[in-house]
């Protein structure tokens, strides 16, 4: 991962910008692990030193382990996280994958990676303008229920 947080050092060095560290966990027992055999909290730790201020997952191929990934980034760091997923596990077909996920199946993920702890949620391959559009209500749907729940 050395060469990751150079790549964040050098960023931060010529420019005043915040920096998020995402990595693809796909791999390893329950997808925790980078191809590479890095471990949810050894990326957070090299990342924080890094320099970034926020950390984060690509649950590409496999986005219904998302929240638990998730979680474990937050066990693992203090900084605010970052998940982006997929519209559904990829199907390959001719020429390209598709991606089955209805806009409301998408948005459905929302609940659970904001409980995790995720804070910025985002769509991956096979999200359209729709599935965003889906997300964005769930999350309204979000912050009033847990309004509701404040005293």
């Amino acid at each position: 991962m050395l060469f990751r947080s150079l790549a964040v050092e050098a960023v931060l060095k010529v420019v005043n910008v915040s920096v998020i560290g995402s990595m693809a966990f796909d791999s390893g027992a329950d997808y925790a692990e980078t191809v590479m055999g890095v471990s949810v909290p050894s990326a957070c730790a090299e990342l924080l030193q890094a320099g970034v201020a926020v950390v984060g997952c690509d649950r590409s191929a496999f986005p219904d382990s998302a929240a638990s990934v998730v979680s474990l980034l937050h066990d693992s760091c203090d900084l605010p996280i970052w998940a982006e997923v997929n519209a559904g596990q990829p199907e390959f077909g001719d020429p390209l994958p598709t991606y089955p996920e209805t806009p409301e199946q998408f948005a459905a993920r929302l609940e659970p990676l904001a409980d995790a702890g995720a804070r910025f949620i985002g769509g991956g391959r096979g999200a359209t303008a729709a599935h965003i559009t889906s997300l964005a209500a769930a999350r309204d749907r979000y912050l009033q229920k847990a309004q509701r729940r404040s005293p």
